[in-house]
């Protein structure tokens, strides 16, 4: 009867401990997968473009935003951006896009029609997202034309943000160019 008792007792040990671990494993990856999607408010507000450079390629003048408004939530994020246009009539042209922080690609087509699959990826370790996109006509979907990759980056003091902007023309490479924008947050 004694040996009973004592392997009773070992088995109900093992399924508590089973049961702890779980409980921990469990806490654990929630707590590791909540502050990720919380980390990308950071990036909420009204930032201003201070410094506009051109890293490689032609310069254009809409090459980076002149001002970029997030709006950041734990599941979603949603990017109003004001660019110029070179046009008299309408100096400047405000788009918005929201974007499911997912790392799953999203797809959406562009005012010109084209087909854009898009994918949003954040790393927490280096307060970075990253928005990669590549685009297609309608007439040939699974043919990529452009690639295009926005690196987002947001200082330690949460007041500047830098936007490294990749466009890779797969067609034609030589009008492929790469842009960085400093912002001040507003």
């Amino acid at each position: 009867m004694g040996r009973f008792k004592e392997q009773f007792k070992i088995i109900r040990k093992t399924k508590m401990k089973t049961t702890i671990l779980k409980t921990v494993f469990t806490i654990g990856i929630l707590f590791h997968l909540l502050p990720a999607k919380a980390q990308v408010t950071q990036f909420s507000g009204t930032w201003k473009l201070k410094e506009r450079t051109s890293l490689t390629g032609l310069d254009y003048a809409n090459g980076v935003p002149t001002q970029e408004k997030v709006t950041a939530a734990s599941n979603e994020i949603t990017i109003e951006r004001t660019v110029p246009t070179g046009n008299a009539d309408q100096p400047e042209s405000v788009t918005s896009e929201t974007l499911k922080i997912n790392n799953q690609v999203q797809n959406s087509t562009t005012p010109r029609g084209r087909i854009r699959r898009t994918t949003f990826t954040f790393d927490q370790a280096t307060r970075t997202f990253t928005i990669s996109s590549d685009l297609a006509e309608p007439q040939k979907p699974d043919k990529v034309i452009i690639k295009l990759k926005e690196v987002w980056t947001v200082a330690p003091d949460g007041q500047t943000l830098t936007l490294l902007n990749y466009y890779e023309s797969v067609t034609d490479p030589t009008t492929s160019w790469s842009m960085k924008g400093i912002y001040q947050k507003q």
